[in-house]
């Protein structure tokens, strides 16, 4: 029978693993069926080179199958459709697929000391945004302050801003940026006593203070970011997602941080206006910039 105490393993490593895999499918929800595709073999090596003697495989699989199983337990719990079907069929099937659980009643004492680490997870999915944290890395500090069996507070809402800033990719100058400046400005998307120089900061690989006034929905600074790193005119600096870095230099109108870019959506004549904004974007210009 596997066991958390075979692997060494304990229900608290595993939830970091758990959180781990929850932070890359919210990181990159597009590339997350390929991702869970190779993750569960992926982990089956790792479990492999941190365990001697090697565990056995069908030992490996049932460890696999319950981290697979948490991590769905907890993908149900978001709001959106498309991870609470469409995210929890593809692991569900994933470890049905490999019919690991014939055994699944001996396992029964660590899915139950794995559910006392659970319980506050349903805040955190749907404050996504708001958190400061990898949901990895808060659940790591929690468990490790927290007393045994004591449920961690994963429910924090006081966003805490990046300096980081969006890097320039390709033949992307800031000629390019100035003119998305003035279009934004123009057509009053955002405050007009925002500067060119603080504008540009944000585009600048290095980090910056800036909070740039939005005047329209969150759901249109999404889809304005979220287009431009698709279209690779922009990417993150490593370990950081887009909207962390919007969140940390645009405000809406009362002048807090807007940090809920998941919400909202935007129709087809602003997908047009920002269709716009990228050929300005992709207009390529002979600059040497320093």
């Amino acid at each position: 029978m596997a066991t958390m105490d075979n692997f060494d393993y304990t229900s608290e490593k595993l939830f970091i693993e758990v959180a781990d895999v929850i932070d890359n499918i919210l990181e990159a929800p597009d590339d997350a069926p390929v991702y869970l595709d190779t993750k569960w073999d992926n982990l089956k090596i790792k479990l492999k080179q941190q365990n001697c003697p090697t565990p056995s495989q069908n030992d490996l699989n049932i460890v696999c199958g319950i981290l697979f199983y948490t991590v769905a337990a907890t993908m149900s719990l978001h709001w959106r459709e498309y991870y609470n079907t469409e995210i929890v069929n593809i692991l569900v099937n994933i470890v049905n697929n490999e019919k690991v659980f014939t055994k699944i009643d001996e396992e029964r004492r660590i899915i139950q000391d794995l559910c006392k680490h659970t319980e506050s997870l349903e805040d955190w999915i749907n404050n996504y945004d708001d958190c400061e944290a990898w949901l990895s890395d808060e659940i790591n500090d929690a468990l490790i302050v927290a007393p045994e069996h004591k449920t961690p507070n994963l429910s924090k809402n006081n966003f805490k801003p990046t300096p980081c800033t969006f890097i320039k990719t390709g033949t992307v100058v800031d000629a390019n940026i100035t003119l998305m400046y003035q279009y934004l400005t123009e057509h009053k998307w955002i405050a007009q006593s925002t500067t060119p120089e603080e504008f540009l900061s944000i585009f600048s690989g290095k980090t910056s203070s800036a909070k740039i006034k939005w005047n329209k929905s969150a759901g249109i600074l999404r889809d304005l970011f979220k287009m431009m790193i698709d279209e690779k005119i922009i990417s993150c600096p490593e370990g950081y997602g887009y909207q962390k870095i919007v969140s940390s230099h645009f405000i809406d109108m009362d002048g807090n941080y807007i940090t809920k870019i998941n919400s909202g959506y935007s129709g087809k004549k602003v997908q047009s206006e920002i269709s716009n904004i990228l050929i300005l974007l992709k207009t390529t210009y002979n600059i040497n910039e320093d």
